[in-house]
């Protein structure tokens, strides 16, 4: 049997995806970034935004309201959040090796499209 296809998953392994990393780069105090992390990243809306459930807009609205002291952390954290998502350069390189190679590429993911402006 020939491979032809080869499928590649796009969180940590063609992007990385480190929510407390960014948090740090967004200039929220390190005593405050597991708070942070917990109230967005671990909460139920980010899996509804992850899905396309619910809206970015719809989410933020949500967590900043939940949010008894960390609103305005919320609101700086939701600011150009798609920069979470960085490029794995020695991934892409060996997918455009294999895609020079004549291997059809795919990716698959639970990323919703607005996901992938980069």
């Amino acid at each position: 049997m020939m491979i032809k296809n080869i499928i590649f998953d796009l969180g940590n392994v063609l992007l990385n995806y480190n929510p407390e990393e960014y948090l740090k780069l967004r200039n929220i105090d390190a005593d405050k970034i597991l708070e942070v992390h917990e109230e967005i990243f671990l909460s139920k809306e980010w899996r509804m935004l992850d899905i396309g459930a619910i809206t970015e807009e719809e989410a933020k609205s949500i967590l900043i309201n939940r949010s008894s002291k960390n609103g305005h952390l919320i609101e700086l954290a939701f600011e150009n959040w798609y920069e979470l998502f960085t490029l794995i350069e020695e991934s892409v390189d060996v997918l455009k090796e294999l895609k020079n190679d004549g291997y059809k590429i795919y990716y698959l993911s639970n990323f919703i499209c607005l996901h992938l402006k980069m």
